[in-house]
């Protein structure tokens, strides 16, 4: 059973005031770049809101540099996860905070988010869908203890999520909930992400805001606002390097999000020079940027000058030739190859009956 509309228009009477926005994120030592990259470009694009990090294991020298720009809240959850992304409503549950946006440690903020905040103003739970458009599983109904089966609707991506507490007091403590179903599971990408819980925590809210949030709580804002994945690689653009100001598809992005595994600041497997690392090497090695990381926590291809760049465009090109061979492969084994074996198996087949 949906949550009933008298319920929900209750729910918007609430005032949303004009309190101030609390962005909330969650980072360990591997992904102290990540977050450094993400709060320096907040700061860039003008917002001076607090900044709360969920520390899931930084180091002494990492939380310290946070400390300059960030709230670094320790981690006090007694159930142990399989990763840390299930830990992301740890830090917001635990503070006051009216407006809270969950944004996520990959992402790099590519100018000020006022317009979409707006939504947040207008009552909505504020999201950008994912590439994953079309998912749902009824299951869920049963895996996240749902009060009714969740309707099929768009699949938001939980890696930027805002919403004001005055108007959805619950909404951390439903989504917190269904995370608590699966927190055990052995990774969020199990199963290829082909199975009900494979995503996670994102699984979780979607299938929440599904069954206990009407349709229309709900904004999904226009995903070439926030590309990722296959998007980056394929066309986001530069526009100013020193505002971070960025387009895709002829429109000016807001955040740009590296999902997926491989990430820039971790290893070179699977490189691309992209609008991401671009915009990463500016902050991580700009005089004005907020959190200034020593040197030596710096890879050498994020480092700025010119062999890091040209370094980054070799890596592209390999990466480009590996996939390319792994695609031509691919097409010669289902061309060629598999129907020969097959022609083979045939032929001893009918070897072996005239025996």
């Amino acid at each position: 059973m949906h949550l009933a509309s008298d319920a929900y228009g209750a729910m918007l009477a609430a005032p949303v005031t004009d309190a101030p926005v609390t962005f909330f994120t969650v980072s360990d030592s591997r992904y102290f770049l990540g977050v450094t990259a993400m709060v320096n470009s907040l700061r860039i694009c003008g917002h001076t809101e607090e900044i709360v990090v969920l520390d899931c294991g930084l180091t002494p020298d990492q939380r310290q540099l946070l400390r300059k720009e960030c709230s670094v809240r320790p981690l006090l959850e007694s159930r142990q996860a399989s990763h840390p992304t299930y830990y992301k409503l740890s830090a917001p549950r635990a503070h006051s905070a009216e407006k809270v946006v969950l944004i996520d440690s990959d992402m790099i903020v590519t100018g000020h988010l006022g317009g979409l905040l707006e939504d947040l103003e207008r009552g909505k739970i504020v999201g950008y869908p994912d590439p994953e458009g079309d998912r749902w599983f009824g299951e869920w109904e049963k895996i996240f203890e749902l009060p009714g089966p969740p309707r099929q609707q768009s699949y938001m991506n939980a890696g930027f999520v805002a919403f004001s507490r005055a108007v959805y007091p619950e909404l951390l403590e439903d989504w917190w909930n269904a995370c608590s179903r699966t927190l055990d599971q052995p990774a969020t990408t199990r199963d290829g992400g082909r199975g009900a819980t494979a995503q996670g925590d994102q699984d979780a809210l979607n299938a929440v805001l599904m069954s206990r949030y009407p349709k229309d709580a709900i904004k999904l804002r226009n995903g070439n606002e926030a590309p990722q994945a296959e998007a980056l690689r394929r066309g986001v653009k530069i526009i100013n390097l020193h505002t971070l100001a960025c387009e895709y598809r002829g429109e000016r992005t807001l955040v740009l999000h590296q999902a997926g595994a491989n990430k820039p600041w971790r290893s070179v497997t699977g490189m691309r020079k992209t609008a991401f690392v671009d915009l990463m090497r500016r902050l991580l090695n700009s005089e004005d940027i907020a959190i200034r990381p020593a040197p030596s926590a710096i890879p050498f291809w994020l480092k700025g000058g010119m062999m890091p760049r040209l370094l980054v465009e070799g890596l592209h090109w390999r990466t480009r030739g590996v996939n390319l061979w792994k695609r031509a492969s691919w097409r010669a084994r289902s061309r060629v190859i598999q129907p020969l074996s097959e022609l083979v198996r045939v032929k001893l087949k009918t070897a072996d009956a005239r025996k």
